[in-house]
């Protein structure tokens, strides 16, 4: 009777908890910097910041204009560019 307890209890807590284990902690952002003709904006620098702790970070966009910031923590973010011209 025990044994059979421990398993249900067991059974209960791994089922209750197998929601959390499809939980993101990060993310990547890409995408492409472009002017209002649709012309690509290479070299143009991009920084992404955390907004509830302030943290940025920076990326420069590739000669098609891509940029990537790789592995992000969850959160949310505001994006600004900048480039030369603009």
């Amino acid at each position: 009777m025990k044994t059979k307890l421990l398993a249900l209890s067991i059974l209960s807590l791994l089922l209750a908890l197998a929601p959390a284990f499809g939980q993101a902690i990060s993310g990547d952002v890409t995408g492409t910097v472009s002017d209002p003709s649709g012309a690509s904006i290479a070299g143009a620098t991009l920084t992404i910041q955390n907004d509830q702790t302030g943290v940025k970070y920076t990326s420069t966009a590739n000669s098609n204009g891509v940029y990537r910031f790789p592995n992000l923590p969850v959160g949310i973010y505001t994006l600004t560019s900048s480039a030369t011209g603009f």
